[in-house]
């Protein structure tokens, strides 16, 4: 239940992200341009795509130095950097440092996407423990299941929060009201990070340590050999 909630509470705020990112590059950074923030747009993929991969490998280490659990809080928190850094680096002045800000994002995801379907097996073997069955079919399916609730919460909310809360007008082009993109930078920065701090209390809670996880081994190692 700690590592389900931790992935409906992230993915809800990545997809509001992905649609409000584009809005505050399209208000705010670049007003009603739409050629330029489109190159930015591209720009900013190939820095999710290169530091996201960058990430796998960071993630696999701090699991092995650190454990599991305070892998994922580390990487949460570079998550939670990420985020609230939009409020700076999303500008009109610099419209490059938006491509950092997408890179950082990148980087923190992929490390939470490594380490969070790891610890999901560590449960299946603590079941196992206690239960005698094998089940990664039914943790998995109910893992994604839960994603993809997440997700598509993320498409229903995003449309009423800017069409009531921001009073985004889609008929001014560049030209909206001052107050429609402070919202619209609010939220974009507002809602993952406190996703993210509801996530990090969350893993806290979460009891399966490297000690807990090494006598589990052992038990179903000395039950049906080595695996």
């Amino acid at each position: 239940m700690v590592l389900l909630g931790t992935a409906l509470v992230y993915a809800i705020p990545t997809g509001l992200v992905g649609t409000l990112g584009f809005y505050a590059t399209m208000y705010y950074v670049f007003p009603g341009d739409m050629a330029k923030a489109s190159a930015i747009g591209f720009w900013s993929g190939v820095a999710y795509a290169l530091m996201g991969i960058g990430g796998v490998p960071v993630a696999a280490w701090f699991s092995r130095k650190f454990g599991k659990k305070w892998a994922l809080t580390y990487t949460l928190i570079a998550g939670l950097v990420a985020f609230a850094s939009s409020w700076w680096l999303f500008t009109p002045k610099a419209p490059w440092l938006s491509v950092l800000c997408v890179g950082l994002n990148g980087f923190s995801a992929t490390g939470l996407w490594v380490v969070l379907p790891s610890m999901c097996i560590d449960v299946v073997d603590f079941d196992e423990v206690h239960s005698g069955k094998r089940l990664e079919g039914a943790y998995q399916s109910t893992f994604t299941w839960v994603l993809k609730v997440g997700m598509s919460l993320s498409m229903l909310i995003v449309g009423p929060l800017l069409d009531t809360l921001t009073g985004f007008d889609a008929k001014l082009g560049g030209n909206q009201p001052p107050g429609a993109i402070l919202w619209i930078r609010v939220l974009f920065a507002g809602i993952p990070v406190a996703a993210l701090v509801i996530a990090l209390i969350l893993v806290q809670l979460f009891p399966l340590t490297q000690e807990k996880m090494r006598d589990i081994r052992t038990q179903l190692e000395a039950r049906r050999g080595l695996v």
